[in-house]
C-alpha cells in the first residue's frame, strides 16, 4: 500500500503573468500615453518623433527672432531711460526740476520692462506675447509723440531764451532775434523728426509684433504638446 505524498499548494498554481496595460478603448477617459520622451527615456526617439521636433524647430524660428528683437528693444530703452533719469537728476542738483525728463524716464523704464516681459512670454510660446509687445510699441509711440509736441510748443510759446541778454544789451536785439529764430528752427527739426521717426519705426515694430500672433497660433495648433514642452525647456527656445 503506497502512501500519497502531500503536494505543495504553490506548485499547483499557474504562474502569474505581469499586468498588461489596458487597450486604448478600455482605458479610463482622459488617460493617455505618456510623452515619448518621458515614457522611453532609455530609448532614442523614433524617426517620426525626430521629424516632429525638427518641423517644430523650423516653425519656432520666427518666434525666436521676435524674442531677439524684444531683447534688443528692451536693452535700448533701458539705456535711454537711464540717460533721461541722469539728465533729470543733474538738473535737480542745480535746482531745476525737469518734469518732462522725469515723465520720459518713467515711461521708458516701463516700456523696457514690458519688452523684457514680452521676450520671456514669446520664448515660452505664450499667446499673450504678441499683443503685449505690440501695444507696448503703440504706448511708446504715444509717449514720444506727446514729448515731441510738448517741446515744439514750448519752443514757440515759451519764454525767449535770449530775453535776458536782450534786456541787458538792447543794441544787439537784432542779433539775438536771429539766434532765437535759429534755435526754434533747430528744435522744430529735431522734435519734428522725432515725431515722424517714431510714427514710422514704432508703427512698423507694432505691426511686426502683432503679426507674430498668427504664427504663434499656427505653431501651437500644429505642434504636439510634448514637443512644445520640450522646446520650452531647451536653451534655444
Amino acid at each position: 500500500m503506497s502512501t500519497q505524498q502531500p503536494t505543495d499548494p504553490s506548485q499547483s498554481r499557474p504562474p502569474q503573468q505581469p499586468p498588461q496595460p489596458l487597450r486604448p478603448e478600455l482605458r479610463p477617459f482622459g488617460q493617455a500615453d505618456a510623452p515619448p520622451v518621458a515614457a522611453a527615456a532609455d530609448r532614442p526617439l523614433s524617426p517620426e518623433h525626430l521629424l516632429q521636433v525638427e518641423q517644430a524647430d523650423v516653425r519656432a524660428r520666427t518666434l525666436r527672432k521676435a524674442g531677439g528683437v524684444a531683447m534688443f528693444n528692451g536693452v535700448t530703452f533701458a539705456i535711454f531711460a537711464a540717460g533721461s533719469g541722469l539728465f533729470a537728476l543733474v538738473n535737480l542738483m542745480f535746482g531745476e526740476f525737469d518734469a518732462a525728463s522725469v515723465v520720459m524716464t518713467v515711461g521708458l523704464a516701463v516700456v523696457a520692462s514690458n519688452e523684457f516681459k514680452g521676450r520671456r512670454l514669446i520664448r515660452s510660446f505664450d499667446r499673450r506675447a504678441p499683443k503685449l509687445l505690440g501695444w507696448n510699441q503703440i504706448g511708446l509711440m504715444a509717449l514720444l509723440v506727446a514729448y515731441g509736441a510738448w517741446m515744439i510748443a514750448n519752443a514757440y510759446l515759451g519764454p525767449d531764451p535770449y530775453a535776458e541778454q536782450i534786456a541787458e544789451n538792447p543794441s544787439v536785439a537784432d542779433q539775438y532775434a536771429w539766434m532765437s529764430q535759429i534755435d526754434m528752427a533747430v528744435k522744430l527739426a529735431v522734435y519734428g523728426g522725432l515725431i515722424a521717426g517714431t510714427l514710422i519705426f514704432q508703427g512698423l515694430n507694432a505691426r511686426y509684433y502683432f503679426s507674430r500672433a498668427k504664427l504663434l497660433t499656427a505653431y501651437l495648433d500644429e505642434t504636439p504638446d510634448w514637443v512644445v514642452d520640450l522646446q520650452r525647456r531647451s536653451p534655444g527656445a
